[in-house]
């Protein structure tokens, strides 16, 4: 991070049904929704935002009722 817009998101998760992403901008707006199901005990994706403006979003990752948020930046 910065990154052109390719991410690599890796983690343990809690429940396996669901891993819920959101991006949004600065502004609050939900600028991508992405929902996977059946998912393994590691989730790994690369996600490509390179369709994106530059600049900072919150990357809001949902799982087992729990919620992270993390600031990523697309140059």
């Amino acid at each position: 991070n910065p990154s052109s817009g390719k991410f690599n998101l890796s983690f343990e998760v809690l429940n396996t049904d669901n891993v819920d992403l959101k991006l949004f901008d600065l502004s609050g707006r939900l600028i991508e929704n992405l929902k996977f199901k059946n998912t393994s005990s590691i989730f790994s994706k690369e996600l490509d935002f390179e369709n994106y403006n530059s600049g900072m979003y919150l990357l809001r990752i949902s799982n087992g009722g729990k919620e992270i948020i993390k600031k990523i930046i697309i140059k």
